[in-house]
């Protein structure tokens, strides 16, 4: 206050937002749970590239995933085998004995038919899949070297591939006589709800370690016609890689 009364006050500078860019790549294992009558676990491996824009503590990303994920290849096989259907017991001879009592002497004769069955067989199959995301994110802390970030937001996956298995049937004794593809069709375009956390070491100013834990929610099911009693899986995944960041400015 000033000896006429006035007041000034005084406010420190605001910092500047910064804009800056940062590139990642990186490897994703992740576990896939199936829920459902027949439920079951996957493993799916991705290669992921990452570009982000940065603005302050908000970002933008996008990029691609590269990746391999496994399923089971269903067969039903026909096939007629000859089964025992039973037995009976056949008269090979007879003596008499010291009564005049007529013994017999009996073996046992098994009954045979030509049965036909239905079985089961289970093939490992690998499709290869493009995975483009757009995740908004926001960084919760940002000390020095260390720094966290969350991120959300859709993806959409696209099937380049496919690598199936021929099923091994082995029945011994046995006749084939149809052999049944009871494999699920693939989508060719699937779409999940991605959301992650993301724990980056800067080693240096333009790199940095990251691990990043995410969660995938399936709008649908990757298969055509998995029924009714199937509903749309889950993923959860560790990332790991490197990040290079551009245009950042010294503090």
């Amino acid at each position: 206050k000033t000896p006429s009364g006035d007041v000034y006050r005084f406010a420190g500078k605001r910092p500047a937002s910064q804009s800056f860019f940062s590139a990642s790549l990186g490897l994703t294992p992740e576990a896939a749970f199936y829920r459902g009558d027949d439920a079951y676990t996957k493993t799916n491996f991705w290669l992921n590239g990452t570009v982000t824009w940065h603005i302050s503590r908000f970002s933008l990303a996008t990029g691609f995933g590269l990746g391999y994920t496994f399923d089971e290849g269903r067969y039903e096989v026909a096939y007629t085998s000859l089964d025992s259907v039973g037995y009976y017991q056949a008269v090979t001879s007879y003596t008499v004995g010291t009564g005049n009592e007529i013994v017999f002497h009996t073996k046992t004769v098994g009954v045979y038919d030509s049965l036909h069955h239905l079985g089961d067989s289970r093939t490992k199959d690998r499709y290869s899949y493009l995975q483009v995301p757009l995740l908004a994110g926001f960084r919760l802390v940002d000390a020095g070297k260390v720094s966290l970030a969350i991120q959300a937001g859709p993806a959409v996956s696209f099937l380049v591939g496919s690598r199936r298995s021929d099923p091994v049937i082995r029945y011994s004794n046995a006749t084939i006589t149809r052999i049944d593809d009871d494999t699920p069709a693939r989508r060719e375009v699937t779409w999940q709800i991605w959301s992650s956390a993301v724990v980056e070491y800067r080693v240096t100013r333009q790199v940095g370690i990251y691990l990043e834990p995410s969660f995938k929610y399936y709008l649908d099911t990757p298969a055509v016609n998995e029924g009714s009693g199937y509903k749309s899986p889950v993923a959860v995944g560790l990332g790991a890689g490197l990040r290079f960041t551009f245009g950042l400015k010294k503090d």
